[in-house]
């Protein structure tokens, strides 16, 4: 296969990506032979342009980093804004085992951690000291006795 033919399914693979995961999402092809970004979608996530051109040194770190399959899975990234990142790359190599290609996909996680914390903060339950009780001023079998210790526990608190 040549690095051309690579791209080009490379290329499709990406913007299937990008479709999928949405506006949150950059999904970036790097032609890693001419180290250039060929294919970028949502550059608004890192605000890079298809022209940015990575330090060779970076290629050869993630590459290091990576697993057996090439893949970098979810680690912590920063935009040049400082927005906090989740970014993943997945190493393409050739017939020679050599790095050909890599697709990139960093993702803003601001609004899943914003619905979080919203979630965490509405399922949030105040534990309160249980008061002993001075049942001499109700009777269990009063109608009030829960609203009457509901009372006390607030006023005592």
């Amino acid at each position: 296969m040549t690095q051309e033919e690579r791209l080009d399914i490379l290329a499709q693979v990406a913007a299937g990506i990008a479709k999928l995961m949405g506006s949150d999402t950059e999904v970036v092809l790097h032609d890693l032979t001419k180290r250039e970004i060929i294919f970028m979608h949502n550059n608004n996530i890192t605000g890079r342009e298809r022209s940015y051109r990575i330090n060779p040194g970076v290629y050869d770190v993630i590459n290091n980093l990576a697993d057996g399959e090439g893949h970098l899975i979810g680690y912590a990234s920063k935009s040049a804004h400082g927005k906090k990142l989740r970014a993943s790359h997945f190493m393409f190599m050739d017939e020679e085992n050599n790095p050909a290609a890599m697709i990139c996909i960093n993702q803003d996680p601001s609004k899943v951690q914003d619905i979080i914390n919203y979630l965490s903060e509405s399922i949030k339950i105040h534990d309160v000291e249980e008061p002993i009780a001075d049942d001499s001023a109700y009777s269990i079998n009063d109608e009030d006795y829960m609203q009457n210790v509901m009372k006390d526990t607030i006023l005592k608190t």
